[in-house]
């Protein structure tokens, strides 16, 4: 098992060496021991988040509940809970909570040694429970979508012990959807804007190809932060036509490890093609009615001498 990128043996080291520095400052000793790999401020900074994670399975452990923590799961994926406890015995009732915005706990799933179990209609569809015996239970959220972060308790009502809850909460990371589209524009214009945008979290980034070259430089990007903690990124694209040839253009979002590519057909090629066309015959005219009216005025001239 490796905590934050460090092993459980380099986290446990870390922790010795700390307390043996504290041991020598609370009885006078001004000469600490080293730490037998190369102290820094990452070292540490790794030594107190392996602090706070065996103090958080302190916690779990002198409740009585065994969970898996606080669950990170990318957008549309499913997220897993799980609790136990490891005596059944007393238990006479199990519930399942979502806690709202108001740090309200609803519920969403009721297992009684007595009564009927009971699961909340609003969630059937999104919420699966499992519970194969009264001290072991599994709440799986449904394609999650950032709406669905929330935190969750397992709570064990256990005669004559009383109440053992935890709290466990749902991050959801990744992109939600991502358009692309071409800006309708005068069709006398040989310029083509083209618009991308997406929304996720952490804050998503968009960039542009074409055949595996990038058009990164020809783009204007802006981010609007939601109210649900995600940010929209918008992406504007404007390409001389002119000067590009290609007929696909794609959209590239990414938000940590999530990818999408939305590619876009540029219709306003062709009408520039035309327009070039066009161009070049009606100069191509007027050059030749130039040459005709200059050949007859030097031939009216010569008749009139």
């Amino acid at each position: 098992m490796r905590i934050s990128g460090m092993s459980s043996y380099q986290c446990l080291e870390l922790l010795k060496w700390i307390a043996v520095i504290v041991d020598a400052a609370a009885n006078g000793i001004s000469q600490f021991p080293t730490y037998s790999e190369e102290t820094d401020a990452q070292d540490i900074e790794m030594a107190l988040k392996c602090s706070t994670f065996l103090s958080l399975l302190t916690i779990a452990y002198s409740t009585g509940i065994m969970t898996k923590g606080d669950v990170t799961v990318l957008y549309g994926q499913d997220g897993v809970f799980y609790c136990s406890i490891p005596d059944a015995t007393g238990i006479k009732q199990v519930i399942w909570q979502r806690l709202s915005d108001d740090k309200r706990p609803m519920n969403l799933a009721i297992f009684s040694e007595r009564f009927e179990d009971k699961m909340t209609n609003s969630y059937v569809s999104k919420f699966n429970v499992t519970l194969p015996s009264l001290n072991v239970t599994t709440l799986v959220i449904k394609n999650v979508t950032f709406g669905d972060e929330a935190c969750f308790i397992c709570r064990f009502d256990v005669y004559p012990s009383g109440t053992k809850q935890w709290k466990q909460c749902l991050n959801v990371q990744g992109l939600s959807e991502t358009t692309a589209s071409e800006v309708l524009r005068n069709p006398t214009e040989t310029d083509v804007v083209i618009s991308c945008s997406t929304t996720g979290k952490p804050t998503p980034t968009i960039s542009w190809r074409s055949e595996e070259k990038e058009l990164t430089h020809y783009s204007r990007n802006f981010t609007v932060l939601n109210h649900d903690r995600t940010t929209t990124t918008t992406s504007n694209l404007t390409l001389p036509l002119s000067q590009f040839h290609a007929k696909i253009v794609e959209c590239v979002a990414e938000s940590g490890s999530m990818k999408s590519i939305e590619p876009i057909s540029l219709s306003g090629s062709r009408k520039a093609t035309e327009i070039e066309g066009s161009r070049y015959y009606i100069c191509s005219g007027l050059v030749v009615v130039v040459f005709v009216i200059i050949f007859v005025a030097i031939a009216f001239q010569k008749r009139m001498k």
